[in-house]
């Protein structure tokens, strides 16, 4: 099955998506460290590259000009970098939408 990204999926500001796109390579990068080479040193900053891919998600959803499917899949993504950077211990990164924002999350 194939399907058809609509026009307004790929009209994100440039800006946007290059900020998305450097903290996402940083993460990548350093979550491959972590993984090769686990540290304090390296959690601390993959929890900090998480943070900045989550703020470049929630500066993504601020844009509102996607479909709502779009949308939504872009909060899950925001909520996940968040909550691992909590776990990575950088602290508390505050919802923007309050309590009613929040992605709910099935117990494993």
């Amino acid at each position: 099955m194939t399907v058809q990204l609509t026009e307004s999926v790929t009209s994100a500001p440039a800006d946007l998506v290059g900020a998305w796109t450097t903290a996402y390579q940083d993460y990548s990068r350093l979550y491959t460290l972590e993984h090769r080479e686990s540290s304090p040193a390296v959690r601390g900053q993959l929890g900090y590259a998480a943070k900045r891919v989550a703020a470049a998600y929630r500066d993504l959803l601020a844009e509102r000009s996607f479909p709502w499917w779009c949308l939504a899949a872009v909060e899950l993504a925001a909520a996940e970098f968040e909550a691992q950077a909590i776990a990575l211990g950088v602290g508390e990164v505050p919802n923007p939408y309050g309590d009613a924002g929040r992605v709910w999350r099935a117990q494993r």
